[in-house]
Order: structure tokens, then sequence, then C-alpha cells
């Protein structure tokens, strides 16, 4: 969603109406792994907002919804695993996506503290692979790609900060820890 590109609200409203036709799945599995229910309950309220927020075609308020929204996972995966490294990687995922949303908002010492939470995340998850030895080529250039991503707020280009946004969440989606 840069600058150079429109939005696609047509394939966002679609995903959005996928995952209200889902969830009432998603709620009762969450239930049976005992996920607490007021943060079950507190992920519905989120998701009535980004239905709004996208309705309304509103950028802005959509991806702060959004960001929202992901924080929940954390969360949930916290309450369900003790794979700390997925736990931590999700809030790596969480903190990098709530600078990008923050950046439609021009807001770039909290995109930063975002960056450095996401930064402390990763460190826990360098920490344990390096003990293992493994994937250090894949945690390396992830480390590199944060970093490069944290360092273009200094200079507070939003098209430089969306492709190196774009390269850092790609090699976190792919991701194998």
């Amino acid at each position: 969603m840069g600058q150079s590109q429109e939005v696609d609200w047509d394939l966002i409203k679609s995903n959005t109406e996928m995952l209200y036709h889902a969830w009432p799945t998603l709620v009762l599995d969450l239930h049976e792994l005992n996920v607490k229910n007021e943060d079950i309950l507190n992920f519905s309220n989120v998701l009535d907002q980004v239905t709004v927020s996208v309705k309304q075609e509103d950028k802005v308020a959509t991806l702060n919804n959004l960001a929202s929204l992901y924080a929940f996972l954390p969360n949930y995966r916290s309450q369900i695993s003790e794979d700390n490294q997925s736990i931590n990687m999700d809030y790596v995922k969480g903190c990098v996506l709530n600078s990008y949303a923050l950046l439609e908002q021009g807001k770039w010492d909290e995109m930063q503290a975002q960056l450095t939470n996401a930064t402390n995340y990763f460190a826990n998850i360098m920490n344990r692979v390096e003990e293992r030895n493994q994937n250090q080529s894949q945690i390396s250039r992830i480390y590199v790609l944060l970093n490069e991503l944290n360092n273009s707020i200094n200079k507070k280009q939003k098209e430089l900060f969306y492709i190196k946004y774009r390269n850092l969440m790609e090699e976190l989606m792919n991701f194998k820890g």
C-alpha cells in the first residue's frame, strides 16, 4: 500500500468478509485451546472496527486497526504454545506492522520506538539461534534488513521506508525458524 500504488479496497473488503466468515470457527478453536474469553471478544471488537474502516476506505484507520488485530497473534500464541521463537517473531512482525501504520500518520518518533521493540524481540531469536547455529544466514539477513528499515526513519522518506519495509516483511514471512 505504498504511495505510488492505489489501495485495492475491493480486495481488502473481500478478505475482510472472508475473515468474518471464518471467525465463528476460529472462535470455537480458540475456546478449545483455552484462550482467554476476553482476548477473543477484544479481537472480535477490533475486527468490527477493521470492517468499518475498510468500508469507509480510510487507509490510516484501516492500517491502525489491522495492526491492532495482528497484536492479538503473539498473545494467542503465548497462551497455547511455549515456542518462544515463534512468539518473539510474532512480536517482531507486529512492531514492524505498527511502524508502517504510524508512517501514514507521520509519527517518525513512534515508528522508531516500534522498530526498537522489534529489534529487542529479534535479539531473543538471534540469541537462541546462535546457540544452535541454525538458520544463521537468514537470521543475519533479517537483522540487517531490520536495521536498514530503522535507519530509513532518520531520512524521513516514505518511499524509502516502503521499499525497505516490503523487503523486511518478505523475509520475515519466509522465516523458517
